[in-house]
């Protein structure tokens, strides 16, 4: 190597081509492997994923079917409804990425294959869009347990506050606040592609990345700290505490309905108790599911927060097993989504009919009506053995 080419490599500020004589200016090299470490993506999101996704998307497009039914139109389904978009959206969004990189196992050819539209697909199908259907999905669980809250607590104001239109116009603030709050992934860096050799990692093909003009105009410290810091404390600590709080009253609602259910069970107003008190668990356990899966990833983000912003450089964060955490808690997430299924078909007599009804539209026969029972009834009782729960019988079952 001559004298002018090694000066040439000392003086870039960036990546260099040794082949090109060329030096990217503030560029940075990232393999799509080193992302996503290869000995649990690919079991996870090329194996695992696309099973769980398959049932999620069955199980939210029943849901979305049968909650958009017109005279299934109030309030908490409403709620209930554009969860399950929401969740379906945070599902479908990688998985052209996971499928055609890690299912595909594209990552083994990366280096003589990689195209600059694969960097392209790992940017805004892994980083940028899915915390944006994320953090809809968390904050209409919040507004689901705030406006059944004020349902318990309050019924008068309840009817004047938690309509069929402001729960609409508040989903839509929600959507609108989380896509205003992510578009900064959009612009935050500037994408290219590297096919040359590199003085470290030699002949390669791989993504390379700079901040972009604005990033750097803000300054990237100020922004990205503001950014992690507001997405810790908006969209993780604060729905949380939400969430846990309306949780813990609707439980005590859950425990007090109980007891007044055993006073009224002589009375005519036992059904409209029973109502109550089914819809009520049913959100518990829908809530509570929710937190469980939810929580230990909000947890952690936090603490990168936290090490990130006072500069801690803990090891724990830059090892392969932060990602394997985050990979395996993203699974469990998604694995819910077909739990709240069962759920509603336990503990809704009203949805459970509107299901039978919708797969076995052309069906007169009371064999036919048989079998869709029978099969709804199957999926219920599967999914509610491995959860160690026993789903409710139709005489308690409520209609929301």
């Amino acid at each position: 190597m001559n004298g002018n080419l090694t000066e040439r490599m000392s003086q870039c500020v960036g990546t260099f081509d040794v082949c090109t004589n060329v030096c990217s200016e503030d560029y940075w090299v990232q393999s799509l492997e080193a992302m996503w470490p290869i000995n649990f993506a690919y079991p996870i999101y090329g194996l695992v994923f696309p099973f769980l996704l398959m049932l999620t998307i069955i199980s939210n497009v029943f849901i979305v079917m049968v909650l958009s039914r017109k005279h299934m139109a109030t309030s908490t389904n409403r709620c209930l409804l554009y969860m399950a978009i929401a969740d379906l959206f945070v599902g479908i969004i990688p998985f052209p990425f996971t499928f055609f990189y890690f299912t595909m196992r594209r990552y083994e050819n990366e280096k003589s294959e990689l195209k600059l539209w694969w960097c392209y697909m790992a940017h805004y199908l892994m980083d940028a869009l899915p915390p944006i259907a994320h953090n809809v999905a968390i904050w209409l669980t919040v507004l689901l347990a705030f406006q059944r809250y004020i349902f318990i607590s309050n019924p008068f104001m309840a009817r004047q506050l938690c309509t069929l239109k402001r729960v609409e116009c508040a989903s839509a603030l929600i959507l609108i606040g989380s896509l205003l709050f992510g578009t900064l992934k959009f612009y935050d860096l500037e994408i290219s592609f590297f096919h040359g050799l590199h003085p470290q990692l030699g002949l390669t093909r791989t993504c390379m990345f700079k901040a972009s003009a604005m990033l750097n105009f803000l300054g990237e410290n100020l922004v990205y700290s503001c950014y992690y810091w507001i997405r810790a404390i908006v969209y993780v600590f604060l729905p949380s505490v939400m969430l846990i709080v309306f949780n813990f009253l609707l439980m005590r609602e859950v425990d007090a309905a109980k007891k007044r259910r055993k006073r009224l069970a002589l009375q005519k107003d036992s059904k409209a108790a029973a109502e109550n008190y089914d819809i009520n668990l049913m959100l518990v356990i829908i809530v509570t599911v929710f937190l469980v899966v939810n929580l230990p990833q909000g947890v952690y983000f936090v603490l990168v927060c936290i090490n990130q912003s006072f500069e801690l450089n803990l090891a724990l964060f830059e090892s392969e097993y932060s990602s394997l955490f985050l990979m395996l808690d993203n699974m469990l997430i998604l694995a819910t989504y077909p739990i709240n299924f069962a759920i509603y078909c336990s503990m809704s007599s009203q949805f459970r009919d509107t299901f039978k009804s919708l797969i076995c539209t052309s069906c007169h026969s009371k064999k036919m009506d048989h079998i869709s029972s029978l099969f709804a009834n199957i999926c219920v009782n599967l999914m509610f053995s491995h959860m160690g729960c026993r789903p409710s019988t139709g005489n308690s079952a409520s209609s929301f």
